[in-house]
């Protein structure tokens, strides 16, 4: 099965983190309040593994999140953060590369206010959802 790589990209403070945490809380079991998410997870109904690293605003992060995940074996999805353009964003590409895939994008923007903020993240959670790979 081929790896499928989703990253969630954007500018600093634009939600990358606090999508992936809502993606993980809904779709993943898995609950954190705060801060970022780096862990491999079972994806319910669908029988393949997801590996989440949520810190995408420093290169060396970036590359600490994929060296993380890349040494478990079956893992199907990655989900992992970057900012849209720059360093971050050429890690996350030279990895897919060596990895024989593409990276698919969902890309953020700053918003202004809870709710928009709650919409926004929730759409994001949506295009995630959409790319993940039937079971």
């Amino acid at each position: 099965m081929a790896l499928t790589i989703i990253c969630v990209c954007g500018t600093s403070s634009t939600g990358k983190s606090s999508t992936i945490r809502a993606f993980t809380e809904r779709y993943l079991r898995y609950r954190k309040e705060t801060g970022d998410v780096r862990g491999v997870f079972q994806m319910p109904n669908r029988y393949y593994a997801v590996g989440v690293s949520s810190t995408g605003d420093h290169r060396q992060a970036v590359r600490d999140g994929l060296t993380f995940l890349h040494r478990f074996r079956g893992i199907r999805v990655m989900i992992v953060a970057c900012h849209l353009r720059g360093e971050t964003r050429d890690e996350i590409e030279q990895f897919a590369k060596k990895a024989r895939t593409k990276p698919l994008y969902v890309c953020t923007v700053k918003v202004v206010g809870d709710a928009k903020q709650k919409a926004a993240i929730a759409e994001n959670i949506r295009k995630i959802k959409r790319l993940m790979p039937p079971a």
